[in-house]
Parts: C-alpha cells; structure tokens; sequence
C-alpha cells in the first residue's frame, strides 16, 4: 500500500510527524529526504523487491537527476522497463519505482501517459527543480494537497498526514458540512470536508515550481466511435482484457490473495488467479468474511437471497484454493468503529480517537 508525504517551500522539519501518522500503510521501512527546499517521506509495504526498492529513490539519465516517492503498482512494468533500456538506460532494482522514476527521466510530465496501473507519486526533479505529482487515471491511489497560509504546498496519501502538520488547520467550512451530512461517505470530485484541503483529481497531475502551482489532466475518459461485436466476439473480447489484467495483477515477490464472496466479480477475478497459479505449480489462497450469527439470523431478499457462505466455499474447493472463513466477531466490530473512524480521516487532529 505505501504511503507518501512531501513539504514544498514550507517548514521541512515536519516531514517525520507527516509521515509518523501514515505508517500503517507502509509499515517495512521509513525514509525522509530533505533538501533543495523539498522533503520527501515514504513509508514502504515491500511488494516487489522487498531488498532493493527503498524510497525515497533516487535516480540520473542523461543528466537529469529526479528523485521520487511513490505508492502503487505498474502493470506494464516489465514492457516499459525494455522500452526504456532501448533508450540507454540501465535499473539497479527490479521494484516497479525504478522504472516510474526512469519514465519520468526519459519523459517528463507525458510520464503519466505511459503507465499502465494504479499510483499516485511526488518527484522531485533536482535538474529543473520543480516539484511534480501525479495520479492514476481512476483514482485508485489517493493523493491530497493543501497550501498553508505561510505559503509553499504540502502533499499526503491521507488527510490525517496533512493534519499532522501544525501548519495546517483542521477547519471544517459550509460546503464540507453538508457533504458530511448528506453525501457522506462521499465527496464531490477533489473536495475533501476540510476547508483548503484538496483531492488531487483522477487522471490529473500538479507542477509546482518558482511561477507557483498548475494542475491539469493528462487523461479524460473519451468515447470512441462504437464497434459492432457479434455475441460471441464481444464476450472473447471482455475475456481476452480480463484474463489480460488479472495476469498481470499477479505478479509480487510476496504471497498474494483474493476476497471470494462468491459473488458474480469475486468468482470470476479468483477464477482467473486460480488457474494462474496453477499453471506456476502454486496454490491461490482464498478469504471470505462473515459476522457473528450471520448464519444463523441470515434472511433472503431480492437484494441478497442467499448468503456468501452458501457460494464461497463451494466455488472454493471446485477451483482449489486454499481458503478460509474469517469471523467477525460482534464485540470486535464494536470496538473497532472508532479506529475505523480514524483511519477514515473523521477525527479533525491526528493521534487521538
């Protein structure tokens, strides 16, 4: 999961106390870099490359020298890293980081255009000595930002990161009022309930520099003059781009797993990981989740006419997974809604529940 956090021209000193926060969501490794009026902070959830992938990373190609922070994955890792060593360049690491970083060298603000995955990243590029941030073309990744009123700019992968920062004031205006009451627990698009603290949008990216702060999209969803598909061929289509992502999903130096529910996505997506594993001689492990005495006071309805348990384990042991039921137990869920609400970003101050 990863988490990043960065200072802009503002206080740098607080880079730890952002990051402090956050580490939950990367709890292997920590890092801070300062310098050049810029701090980046990363703490890591080694995926891939447990050994080598230590952030914030730094990197050089042709004499731009840039260094990054990240938090995703790229599923075009292993294509984009051969295109990029057409062009000369050479990785130390075999961490999905390095090639975003090496993207960004080679391509510049397009970088965004030719990662095909999920992420949200800040990099320092010490060459032309901007700051530039970018996130995933759905939004998958969060990414929020705020300008304090002593000026610069401040990033996070969580609000509660921002708020950290004594910097920052945790004012809820009118506008994040009714949203907290009435849509919550959405937002409208990159708003937040605080007041000045922002959403970086989907498919959008930010340039800060000495001229001040730029967003704008470098991906929007098109619609492209239709194609006509007999049955058949659609359905070999949506199973050729299924089969295509789950695959490339699979790939990580730790072990994996998927949620069965025994629903319609859930089935087809451990289907496919099933049989991928299979084919490398491995076994997929399966989870579902079930509350204290669900079985026993569950009842049918045109939302939900059977429970998961009646589907999960039998689709389970038909592809051969390894699985397990999870219970949650009544108390447990109790306890645990105002760590829950933390984690949510509810609470105005960081640290206390």
């Amino acid at each position: 999961m990863c988490s990043i956090a960065a200072i802009y021209k503002s206080e740098l000193r607080f880079a730890e106390r952002m990051s402090e926060v956050m580490k939950l969501r990367g709890p292997d490794r920590s890092a801070v870099m300062r310098g050049d009026g810029i701090a980046l902070a990363h703490n890591r959830l080694a995926v891939m490359d447990p050994e080598n992938g230590d952030q914030p990373m730094s990197g050089e190609f042709e004499g731009k020298r840039a260094v990054i922070a990240y938090n995703g994955e790229i599923y075009n890792t292993d294509e984009l890293r051969a295109e990029l060593e057409k062009r000369g360049m050479r990785f130390k690491t075999g961490c999905d980081t390095e090639v975003v970083l090496g993207s960004y060298l080679v391509y510049g603000e397009d970088c965004p255009k030719h990662l095909n995955g999920i992420f949200a990243f800040v990099i320092w590029d010490k060459t032309e000595r901007k700051l530039f941030a970018a996130r995933d073309r759905l939004g998958v990744k969060p990414l929020f930002y705020t300008v304090p009123d002593s000026g610069g700019l401040l990033i996070s992968s969580e609000i509660k990161g921002l708020l950290a920062n004594p910097l920052v004031r945790p004012t809820i205006g009118a506008e994040g009022v009714w949203q907290l009451l009435l849509l919550s627990p959405v937002t409208l698009p990159e708003s937040t309930v605080y007041k000045d603290i922002y959403q970086l949008g989907a498919g959008k990216c930010l340039v800060a520099d000495d001229d001040g702060t730029r967003i704008r999209s470098y991906w929007s969803l098109c619609a492209h003059r239709p194609t006509i598909y007999d049955p058949a061929e659609a359905a070999e289509q949506l199973r050729a781009l299924l089969f295509d992502a789950v695959k490339r999903q699979c790939r990580s130096d730790v072990p994996l797993c998927t949620f069965l529910s025994g629903g319609l996505d859930s089935s087809v997506l451990t289907a496919i990981a099933a049989k991928e594993f299979e084919a490398k001689g491995e076994k997929l492990s399966t989870f579902s989740f079930e509350y204290e005495g669900e079985h026993e006071n569950f009842r049918k309805s045109l939302f939900q006419p059977a429970s998961d348990d009646e589907f999960a384990p039998g689709l389970a042991k038909h592809l051969g997974t390894d699985h397990r039921i999870l219970t949650a137990g009544d108390r447990d869920v109790a306890d645990l809604l105002p760590e829950a609400a933390y984690f949510r970003d509810i609470h105005a101050r960081s640290g206390g529940h």
